[in-house]
């Protein structure tokens, strides 16, 4: 498993000198260290992980942001025990994402497995934009989204601002 710092202070938990160095400039933070020892201890025991690039660490209000490298929710979703391990060796919740995703992209991970029907920008008239998704109406869905959790996390991402709202189909 590739991460923000070498093999050996991954696997070890004491930083090298280059690391180190990472560490005081704020190119890397005291999470992503501790993220990256304990996802390589997860990689040893799961091989599924030695295939992946961990990016970057985040935290939002207690829930922890693992961002990863281009291509790697595919492989970490073909593998739900992998996923599994992950939220269990952290022992609070955790969102993984694709640190070079697009906003859609983004959306369409925070509520996977749900399906989105629609993404609009709204224009507020101070200058700043409101990200508003339509989802499906069914009570599964909405027992499904914690909407709080949601906004906090998009915020903390990339500083979207979003608005949930549900369709409710007419009846013909």
């Amino acid at each position: 498993m590739k991460t923000p710092i070498c093999n050996f202070c991954a696997k070890t938990g004491i930083l090298c000198p280059e690391d180190s160095k990472k560490l005081k400039s704020g190119q890397i933070t005291e999470l992503d260290v501790e993220c990256s020892v304990k996802l390589s201890k997860i990689a040893e025991r799961d091989k599924v992980l030695d295939r992946l690039t961990f990016v970057k660490a985040l935290e939002s209000d207690g829930d922890l942001i693992l961002l990863f490298g281009g291509g790697n929710l595919k492989i970490l979703r073909s593998s739900p025990d992998t996923i599994e391990s992950i939220r269990e060796a952290f022992g609070r919740r955790v969102w993984i994402f694709e640190a070079d995703a697009s906003e859609r992209k983004l959306l369409e991970e925070v509520f996977y497995p749900i399906r989105i029907l629609t993404v609009n920008i709204v224009w507020l008239p101070d200058g700043s934009k409101l990200t508003k998704v339509i989802l499906p109406y069914s009570r599964r869905v909405i027992e499904q989204v914690d909407e709080k959790a949601v906004k906090r996390v998009l915020k903390t991402l990339k500083g979207i601002d979003v608005m949930i709202e549900y369709e409710r189909r007419q009846p013909v």
